[in-house]
């Protein structure tokens, strides 16, 4: 009986390591699959036709005189805005020609920003692939405080190393 008793508890003991180790074998169940998150739809701001509003501008040209990033910028007397014009080919020189014949009637023949004359042409030129500042706005141009919606479009002309011109357009707001 002995013999049999030292059998039983082989047989009870590789039962219990087949169970055991089939467990351990079987490992922990896998996470669940990270959810994927839904793509939300992109919102892009689409500027207000004719530019990309009241503010200060780079404006890019090139690479011929008609290639213009922003054909008419605003800027405001109030927040003090400037533009500053750069040409596309660092070997070009680039010239901004405000013509008088061109100014506003409401502007009195006052050229758009300051170090111009009155009744005169304003130029700003530019050494090849530098950049041409604008300056402050001229202070001479005066906002009706009656007029909301006081605007003043100035017509001026680009050109790139003496090419054909082209023109584009400042609009001086309040």
């Amino acid at each position: 009986m002995a013999n049999g008793a030292r059998t039983l508890g082989i047989v009870i003991a590789l039962v219990l390591g087949l169970a055991i180790g089939w467990f351990l074998g079987k490992g922990a169940a896998p996470p669940p699959p990270v959810p994927v998150p839904t793509p939300q739809p992109t919102v892009v701001a689409t500027p207000p036709p004719g530019g990309p509003g009241v503010g200060d501008h780079i404006i890019r040209v090139g690479p011929e005189a008609k290639d213009v990033s922003i054909p008419e910028a605003e800027i405001s007397i109030s927040q003090g805005n400037v533009v500053v014009w750069y040409p596309t080919d660092p070997k070009k020189k680039l010239k901004i020609h405000f013509k008088h014949q061109d100014y506003p009637p409401e502007a009195n023949g006052e050229p758009p920003f300051e170090n111009g004359s009155k009744g005169a042409d304003q130029i700003i030129t530019c050494d090849p692939g530098k950049p041409c500042p604008s300056g402050p706005i001229n202070h001479n141009l005066k906002p009706d405080p009656n007029n909301p919606n006081y605007k003043l479009k100035y017509k001026y002309w680009q050109s790139l190393d003496d090419g054909p011109p082209a023109d584009a357009d400042i609009i001086i707001e309040k």
